[in-house]
């Protein structure tokens, strides 16, 4: 019976961690982000109180981009962000600081790219 629970319990834990992807950050923690591919959601959270805004720019192969703002102040939690995509695309997202009263990003405080892949 032990074992059975401890298999079901894994199947559970690996079946929603499926759903997230990896996080991405930004240089000189100022925020980070996933994507949750169940639903399609883009997670992102400002972590640095420096008067920028956390960005999360992401990119999917059908051609399709854009970029989702933590405007909210450091600290504050996650802003999450609903966006319908094609399944099965792949998917690519990074962490950078920007000015949302112009829409200005600052590609040079971007972290790396995090690969990801939308699915049903």
């Amino acid at each position: 019976m032990a074992a059975a629970a401890t298999t079901l319990t894994m199947m559970m834990s690996t079946s929603a961690s499926a759903r997230n992807q990896g996080y991405a950050y930004g240089d000189n923690n100022l925020g980070y982000g996933y994507f949750e591919s169940y639903g399609d959601y883009f997670n992102i959270n400002d972590t640095k109180a420096d008067g920028h805004s956390a960005v999360l720019v992401w990119e999917a192969s059908g051609g399709r981009s854009g970029d989702e703002w933590d405007t909210d102040g450091a600290n504050n939690g996650w802003t999450t962000v609903n966006r319908n995509l094609p399944e099965e695309d792949d998917l690519q997202y990074k962490v950078c600081w920007g000015e949302w009263s112009t829409q200005y990003i600052n590609m040079n405080s971007c972290g790396a790219w995090e690969a990801g892949k939308v699915s049903g």
